[in-house]
């Protein structure tokens, strides 16, 4: 699959997920749990602790999907999220 067609998926993900599709941010998780606790993990270094950062920046990305522009890939963006909630952890 092209890196263009991910974004494709993403951004009908994000305007499903505006809408209020519960099942498009269920796909964002299965898309982007794996990478984001490991980026967690790396960061917190407590596998317990990684995986409540991990379900807050979740939440947090939900919460705000509504601000992503999608001046960047949706990726960059939630990846941000799930750094700074790790740093701010520590």
């Amino acid at each position: 699959m092209r890196e263009e067609d991910h974004t494709d998926i993403d951004s009908d993900l994000v305007a499903r997920c505006r809408k209020g599709d519960v099942e498009a941010f269920e796909e964002i998780v299965r898309k982007y749990q794996k990478k984001a606790f490991n980026m967690t993990h790396k960061i917190v270094g407590d596998y317990n602790e990684a995986a409540e950062v991990v379900q807050d920046a979740f939440m947090s990305a939900y919460r705000n999907v509504h601000t992503f522009k999608g001046q960047s890939k949706f990726s960059t963006w939630f990846y941000t999220i799930v750094a700074n909630t790790s740093r701010n952890r520590l």
